[in-house]
């Protein structure tokens, strides 16, 4: 569950999200953040990561909810194997001399069973296309154990099979319990099944999600309605 109330945040002097509220959780489904560029989706999701100062109330539920997240831009130095990488995701955040499980090669490769990247296991990370890269991190999420899943613009690379795999994958970790919030562009490819949508316009409109309110927010995107 994340709750936020009356949340402002920005970066120095500019304010990008001034008094926003709303709780979302597994039950509701995923919500998804949509706006044009610059109007506080990341600013939104960093500050719930407690990455940025802010003002108001971000309350995640248990104290001991867990977060993984997906940045829209992720690098890494080392050029490593993928299966690797993957791996240490399974590395407990925030536990003293934690160590990577035995399990950790297993679980890496259901991932890329699941997403169907098996033949990417043995490529090292800095050999990948920009689709292939963002589906690792993907993998690497799902190998995580936490309770929340945060993701910036995760399909923006990816070509349109993708697209709509990842949110049908996404849906269906909200329907076993993870709590979802996603930034995207890709509002076409969602699922209507469930979730809503909080659209960054001047009044923070959240909307069931369904065919009718994608496609009036889709419009009122493209003609800058607010």
């Amino acid at each position: 569950m994340i709750r936020v109330q009356e949340l402002t945040a920005g970066y120095g002097e500019k304010q990008v999200i001034s008094c926003l509220s709303f709780l979302t959780d597994s039950l509701s489904g995923p919500l998804v953040l949509a706006g044009p560029n610059g109007a506080g989706k990341s600013t939104l999701l960093k500050a719930i990561l407690n990455q940025i100062p802010y003002s108001g109330k971000i309350d995640s539920g248990q104290a001991n909810q867990s977060i993984g997240w997906i940045p829209q831009t992720f690098q890494i130095s080392l050029s490593i194997p993928v299966i690797d990488f993957i791996s240490l995701g399974t590395i407990k955040k925030g536990v003293l001399f934690s160590s990577l499980p035995k399990i950790a090669p297993q679980l890496a490769e259901q991932a890329l069973s699941d997403l169907g990247l098996l033949h990417l296991r043995d490529k090292n990370t800095d050999e990948l296309s920009g689709g292939e890269w963002q589906l690792v991190c993907i993998a690497q999420l799902m190998v995580q154990e936490t309770d929340i899943w945060l993701l910036d613009e995760p399909t923006s690379s990816l070509d349109v099979y993708y697209k709509s795999f990842i949110f049908k994958l996404l849906w269906e970790k909200s329907e076993m319990g993870k709590t979802i919030i996603i930034s995207t562009h890709d509002l076409p490819f969602l699922p209507i099944t469930k979730g809503n949508i909080l659209l960054f316009d001047d009044q923070y409109s959240l909307m069931p999600i369904s065919k009718a309110t994608i496609s009036d927010t889709i419009e009122k995107l493209s003609l800058r309605q607010f």
